[in-house]
């Protein structure tokens, strides 16, 4: 198994893929609530470079999505081998580490959906808004959020709609280890292990049968680590040395080909996962083939930190102010569902901007303290 450390270089790299994709999903969605869509243009804007261009970077709503679930696959599901690896498993431990990393931005997002999404329908009563988008925010549906259980059996938190890979995270968080230890645990615990995989299994196959299909693509990110290194040679080094640059090329092909819709389906969504799982494996290929061990990129990888260091974060808190960001340009005068002018592509460039700045700012108080947090509750249940 590929269990060993990745050097700086190359974790600055899937940091960056990790920080570049929430960005992606952040500027579709900012893009999506305020301008109409691009088969609704004309040919003088459809037909301009610049619109189209636009149109294209900011088109990347689902693929970033499938790009969190094999990062997330790999990352997890190594940290797990590590430590079974180490004989230091335990699921009192894993649960304090997946629980605190998730809540510790989960519960304050969802306080801050509450928050926009109160004063957003204020505005829609007092100046007699359209209701654009919104959703439930009843305490019930908060407790049920903070559990995992939206799409399941509750719904979205407000104009929070994000939140529905999150539930899907945190049950493969807890399907993964079952698998595992059915496979390479202890016989008499088996059953209990069974019978609990068994369950959660009937339930989302009942509530959300979608949560099992996009498994498969979270288990893609698995299978780097078992993939066997080749032994070194002149391809393989080829490989190693520019695997960056080979790994960029085939992200942009990928983007090409979903922007044409030629991946517009689960099955398409299967070989784009696949080719993500296969840019982790060119990453651990160089790492293990100390080949690209001496580079260094200090620029690179401080954006890589800091745009990975909040991803988390803006993932979770940028639908609600969008949403509120739609009736403060209603009332102002310029509406949504904007053609895409020079003027109003940059109006989408600042509220980007904007946004990442305000989920820094929670980031800092929230996603940056993970390990403080976590060592206050191990503190607290006195576990080492």
């Amino acid at each position: 198994m590929n269990l060993n450390d990745i050097n700086k270089d190359q974790s600055s790299f899937l940091d960056f893929l990790r920080g570049a994709a929430s960005i992606f999903v952040m500027i579709h969605h900012v893009k999506n609530s305020f301008f109409t869509s691009y088969t609704s243009l004309d040919s003088t804007y459809s037909s301009n470079l610049f619109v189209s261009i636009f149109y294209f970077f900011t088109g990347f709503g689902r693929l970033p999505v499938l790009l969190f679930f094999v990062l997330s696959g790999f990352f997890i599901s190594r940290s797990i081998l590590r430590l079974v690896k180490k004989d230091n498993w335990s699921w009192k431990g894993y649960l304090i580490d997946r629980l605190v990393r998730l809540e510790i931005v989960l519960i304050p997002a969802l306080f801050l959906t509450l928050f926009w999404d109160t004063i957003s329908q204020i505005l829609i009563e007092n100046y007699q808004l359209v209701k654009i988008s919104g959703g439930n925010i009843s305490p019930v549906n908060f407790v049920g959020n903070v559990l995992f259980l939206q799409t399941i059996f509750f719904d979205n938190y407000g104009s929070n709609y994000p939140l529905w890979s999150l539930s899907n995270e945190f049950w493969y968080y807890i399907l993964f280890p079952l698998l595992l230890f059915l496979v390479i645990g202890r016989k008499r615990e088996k059953a209990f292990l069974f019978i609990t995989f068994s369950i959660i299994l009937v339930i989302l196959t009942i509530k959300n049968l979608l949560i099992l299909k996009y498994f498969s693509i979270w288990m893609l990110g698995v299978i780097p680590i078992f993939t066997p290194i080749p032994k070194k040679s002149y391809f393989i080094s080829i490989l190693s040395k520019h695997y960056k640059i080979i790994s960029s090329t085939l992200l942009l092909l990928i983007l090409f080909a979903f922007r044409k819709n030629f991946l517009d389906d689960f099955w398409g969504e299967i070989l784009v996962s696949s080719l993500f799982s296969f840019v982790i494996y060119l990453t651990l290929l160089s790492s293990h083939t100390n080949v690209a061990k001496s580079e260094s990129f200090p620029l690179f990888e401080f954006i890589s930190a800091k745009i990975s260091g909040f991803s988390y974060t803006l993932y979770l808190v940028h639908t609600p102010i969008i949403n509120f960001l739609t009736y403060i340009s209603t009332l102002i005068g310029f509406g949504v569902k904007w053609l895409p002018s020079s003027d109003r592509i940059l109006y989408h460039f600042f509220m980007s901007i904007l946004i990442i700045f305000y989920a820094f700012a929670v980031s800092e108080i929230t996603e940056k303290n993970t390990s403080k947090a976590r060592n206050f509750i191990n503190s607290i249940l006195r576990f080492n």
